[in-house]
């Protein structure tokens, strides 16, 4: 049996935009960011089969001016669900603690080949800007290779240090 599919799966995609570089301290947060993202991966359901992105500020929405990371999963329960599930809520708790980043962006990749933006998640009061369409879904992917389970504990260690804690490069 076939599958008519445009997409085998849904999927969602978090986008969150880079501070602008332009300081030392935004480029902790960013540093941070990519920490987060990390271990949201792999606290996902499906976390060997997620792929995580960069998207360069010519490749991002006008919403990213300075380019975001992207993070791709595949979806195996309700939206509402998903939102409400322990690893996406401490993802969000713990952004807002030190305001990481302006926004989270959520789109749904649904398996006709329609994508839906959800609206944004606030994490701190800067004037982030909606989701322009369409939504480009490209990037370089990083953090490629996979992290064993008897690893990931170590995933956790870089997310209890605060911000001015992280390199600045």
């Amino acid at each position: 049996m076939s599958n008519t599919q445009k997409r085998p799966y849904r999927t969602i995609s978090i986008i969150v935009p880079f501070n602008t570089p332009s300081t030392r301290e935004k480029r902790q947060r960013n540093k941070k960011l990519y920490y987060l993202l990390r271990w949201l991966r792999y606290s996902l359901p499906r976390g060997n089969g997620n792929a995580y992105y960069r998207m360069e500020p010519q490749e991002a929405p006008a919403a990213m001016p300075h380019g975001a990371y992207r993070l791709q999963a595949q979806l195996q329960m309700k939206m509402d669900t998903f939102l409400a599930s322990a690893p996406f809520a401490e993802f969000i708790a713990r952004m807002q603690a030190e305001a990481i980043a302006p926004a989270v962006y959520l789109v749904e990749h649904k398996t006709n080949g329609e994508d839906v933006a959800l609206p944004r998640i606030r994490i701190c009061e800067d004037q982030s800007k909606e989701l322009s369409r369409p939504i480009p879904m490209t990037g370089t992917e990083i953090d490629r290779f996979h992290t064993p389970c008897f690893a990931r504990q170590m995933l956790t260690a870089p997310l209890d240090k605060p911000v001015d804690e992280y390199p600045a490069e």
